[in-house]
């Protein structure tokens, strides 16, 4: 099995139109970007993924991450930090922590024994210590993505995908936990 990544050429997108207007169906002209060859095997039972594979898999979420990472050191606030502490899901990544040392040098990553549970322990920390305080108001809205039953007037009719066990769902909603300015104690 090979993964290809194509790209479809903008001229040629012209072309498929004027193909289209003179009802021939024709194949739009692709663009081989990247190539990889063996890295994904199909067994009776399972899916193996080689090293290659998998970062060709992750690389455009490790180069967001990257640029992210860029932006954040551009601003006044942290321009200085020379520590970073490496949290969430994606930090049980040793690829992840080595792409960073190589794109910034001058940094040191540290990565706790369990990243993916730093978030969360840092959030029943904070909550904890504001326990001293009655009430608070919620500076933003927080919540999760989930898919959901579509709601009629709340979802945009777009978004709408049919599951014949369900009804109608929504892909990737927001599920609110706390509201902006939302008092809680």
């Amino acid at each position: 099995y090979e993964v290809d990544e194509f790209v479809i050429d903008e001229n040629d997108k012209d072309d498929e139109k004027k193909n289209d207007d003179n009802n021939q169906e024709q194949q739009p002209k692709v663009k081989v970007v990247k190539k990889v060859s063996g890295a994904i095997s199909l067994g009776r039972s399972n899916l193996r993924i080689n090293k290659s594979g998998w970062l060709y898999l992750h690389e455009e979420v490790l180069d967001k991450i990257v640029k992210f990472v860029h932006e954040l050191f551009k601003s006044p606030n942290v321009q200085n930090c020379t520590k970073v502490i490496v949290v969430g899901g994606f930090a049980n990544s040793e690829y992840l922590v080595h792409r960073l040392l190589k794109e910034f040098p001058d940094k040191q990553f540290l990565k706790p024994r369990q990243p993916h549970l730093a978030v969360v322990r840092g959030a029943l920390y904070w909550i904890c210590q504001r326990k001293k305080l009655s009430k608070t108001r919620a500076k933003y809205s927080y919540g999760i993505s989930i898919d959901r039953k579509f709601k009629k007037g709340i979802d945009d009719e777009a978004r709408k995908k049919a599951d014949t066990g369900l009804g109608a769902i929504v892909e990737n909603a927001f599920g609110g936990l706390v509201q902006r300015n939302e008092e809680y104690k």
